[in-house]
C-alpha cells in the first residue's frame, strides 16, 4: 500500500503455493481492505482494493472454487484471519 500507517491482516509465505508474494492489509481510518499478490509465474503484480464484505465475498468464491491460480489453503487461510479480524474490529465498536 506504500503507507507507513498501513496494516497487514494476512501474509501468506513468500515463494508458498505459487506466489512471490500474497497479503491482505488496510489503513486505519480509510474505507476499503486491500489484497496484493504476484504469481511466480507472472510478471504483473495484482492490487485489487474493495469493501471489507466484498473482500470476503471474492475470497469465499475462491475458496470454493479452489484452482493452481488460486489454491485452497491460501484463500482458506486468508478468508479465516480476515473475518477474524472483521470480529475484532465490531468488538471494538
Amino acid at each position: 500500500m506504500g503507507n507507513p500507517r498501513c496494516r497487514i491482516i494476512y501474509t501468506h509465505p513468500a515463494g508458498k503455493d505459487g506466489f512471490s508474494y500474497f497479503y491482505i492489509a488496510y489503513v486505519p481510518g480509510q474505507r476499503g481492505i486491500s489484497l496484493k499478490f504476484k504469481r511466480q509465474s507472472e510478471d504483473i503484480p495484482m492490487d485489487m482494493t474493495m469493501d471489507v464484505h466484498e473482500m470476503v465475498t471474492l475470497l469465499s468464491r475462491k475458496r470454493t472454487s479452489p484452482s493452481s491460480d488460486w489454491p485452497y489453503e491460501v484463500t482458506d487461510r486468508a478468508l479465516r484471519i480476515l473475518k477474524s479480524q472483521i470480529i475484532r474490529w465490531q468488538e471494538q465498536a
